[in-house]
């Protein structure tokens, strides 16, 4: 029962249309989390800015959202090349040491992916703290951090 939960929670679902990739990160005993998704061109500004939403949670207060723009902060597009060098996992073969881990900060990444100019087919990285994702994942928020504004572009 219990496995059959964790690959239903691990299935991957598509992104909102509007939404090319996100990350996350949350902390489950704390029940706070904070979103970035990155918009397609056309979604949101004029043509060759890269926009970005920030949906912060903290506890049962209501979500906050933010935004970031490439036409006022470099950081946006420094966290667009990121996109490229994400740490992949490796692969679990049978009889691999693996433990559960049940609290702790969970780190996700989402993205459509592909192989030459196939269909993308979404996809999801999950991890917990320590890992090469969660590094990944806080090296972009590092980078994003002065660039939030309450103003949608």
């Amino acid at each position: 029962m219990i496995a059959a939960l964790l690959l239903q929670a691990a299935a991957s679902q598509p992104l909102p249309r509007d939404v090319w990739a996100s990350l996350s990160v949350s902390a489950a005993l704390a029940r706070t989390s904070e979103t970035i998704e990155f918009l397609r061109a056309g979604a949101e500004g004029p043509a060759g800015e890269v926009i970005l939403r920030r949906t912060s949670r903290r506890l049962d207060d209501a979500p906050q959202v933010t935004w970031a723009t490439s036409r006022t902060c470099r950081g946006v597009r420094e966290a667009v090349a990121r996109w490229d060098a994400i740490p992949m996992p490796s692969i679990v073969r049978p009889g691999d040491p693996e433990s559960l881990v049940m609290d702790g900060v969970g780190y996700m990444v989402r993205f459509n992916g592909r192989y030459g100019a196939e269909l993308g087919t979404p996809m999801e990285l999950r991890s917990n703290m320590g890992t090469p994702l969660s590094q990944w994942v806080s090296g972009t928020l590092s980078l994003l951090k002065p660039c939030w504004s309450y103003s949608r572009p």
